[in-house]
């Protein structure tokens, strides 16, 4: 008996919707902008990318003001420029799927169309975050007695900018202007970089201090043991290569003659025949060699249903079901991106590092929790109504 499931939400759509979701909601997850700050100084000289902004701010004027400190617009340029950095090393692979162009200017591509807020807006926005949550931390370091040791850090920082501005036939210097504008200076801009390092030191020294315990994190994992589950399961797509423009007739028949071979695959496979092999026989040409290779597998992957990026296939329902069994396989339609797949169901299990992720996740939240408290007394000041995401974000909130 012919198995399908066929449906209209695309393992690509899911994903797109679900990883442009998970960016959104990147500000909410302070670990995002606090934990991986020493990693994105660290390597800034790998991964730093010359974003097109809509114009050049000067340097040391007032830019505006969290609570009754000056930022200027040198330290603006250097957060903003950071977690555009930092997204984009998160999200590169996908910006093409969320409208954003990193080759135009920001701030004539909208990031959110229900406010008219525009990519440029957008981390302008997470800059002033991180500088406020920066500043909290290192305040409340101070009020607590605590201290970091951020020496060897910041030493490989130095280190690492000196070589990259080498390879890059620059000195330090104009390195510095080139990223961040004319009034970059290396101390100027070791300060930032100080605070940032000294910031995480201490958030890492709280993530040690709210350690979730092992008890709470088991019964979070008996409480949501779906939601952490991973799957084994083999897959092998049968492509239609239609071009964009094909019309709804071609798809049609091209999908059916996909499914004709994938249906056969898929009675081979539930006679007992093996899958690896199978897809050897039913492959491209190109990728049969892949398959064929005996020091590799393939035909098998892993989901896991931890976060919302990490289980969007749209054929993710079908694997997670808890009724599902070793060896159940099906023929899998995707409309959308006009590709077929034959999906065998392998294990469901608990990998090694669930517990170590659950741990993270608990105790970041409880972190976080902290942060939103240490923050909330910080108010944005837009002194030289040079932050327009303000305006607009006031006005969502007068909508709502």
């Amino acid at each position: 008996m012919e198995q399908k499931e066929k449906t209209n939400n695309t393992a690509l759509s899911r994903s797109q919707k679900e990883k442009l979701a998970a960016a959104k909601q990147e500000r909410a997850n302070k670990i995002v902008s606090i934990v991986i700050a020493v990693m994105s100084v660290l390597i800034i000289a790998a991964l730093l990318i010359f974003i097109p902004l809509s114009r050049k701010r000067a340097g040391l004027k007032e830019y505006f003001r969290v609570n009754d400190e000056p930022v200027s617009a040198l330290e603006f340029n250097y957060y903003q420029n950071r977690v555009m950095n930092n997204f984009l090393t998160t999200y590169g692979s996908i910006l093409q799927y969320i409208g954003l162009d990193t080759t135009q200017d920001l701030s004539t591509q909208i990031y959110d169309t229900s406010t008219g807020l525009t990519w440029e807006e957008y981390f302008a926005e997470q800059a002033v975050t991180s500088i406020a949550e920066t500043r909290a931390l290192i305040a409340d370091m101070k009020a607590k007695g605590e201290t970091v040791d951020i020496s060897e850090t910041l030493k490989l920082y130095k280190e690492n900018l000196a070589t990259t501005a080498e390879s890059a036939n620059s000195s330090v210097k104009d390195y510095l202007v080139r990223l961040y504008g004319e009034s970059a200076t290396e101390a100027r801009i070791m300060s930032f970089i100080e605070d940032e390092l000294t910031s995480s030191a201490y958030y890492s020294k709280l993530m040690e201090k709210y350690a979730a315990s092992d008890e709470d994190v088991q019964k979070e994992i008996d409480d949501n043991e779906i939601k952490y589950t991973s799957v084994d399961y083999r897959i092998l797509p049968f492509y239609t290569e239609l071009p964009n423009d094909a019309s709804d007739s071609e798809v049609e028949e091209a999908l059916k003659k996909a499914e004709v071979r994938a249906n056969e695959m898929l009675a081979k496979v539930l006679a007992g025949e093996d899958f690896e092999e199978l897809c050897v026989d039913y492959a491209t040409e190109i990728e049969r060699t892949n398959y064929a290779d005996p020091d590799t597998d393939k035909s098998l992957d892993t989901i896991t249903d931890l976060t919302p990026s990490d289980a969007y296939v749209g054929f993710s329902t079908w694997l997670f079901d808890e009724e599902r069994k070793s060896g159940e396989a099906i023929v899998y339609t995707d409309d959308e991106q006009k590709v077929v797949y034959v999906l065998k169901f392998e294990k469901r299990y608990l990998a090694d590092s669930t517990k170590t992720s659950v741990k993270n996740t608990l105790t970041s939240a409880t972190v976080n929790k902290y942060l939103d408290e240490l923050t909330a007394s910080y108010k944005i000041i837009n002194t030289k109504n040079t932050l327009t995401f303000m305006d607009k974000k006031t006005s969502e909130d007068t909508a709502e």
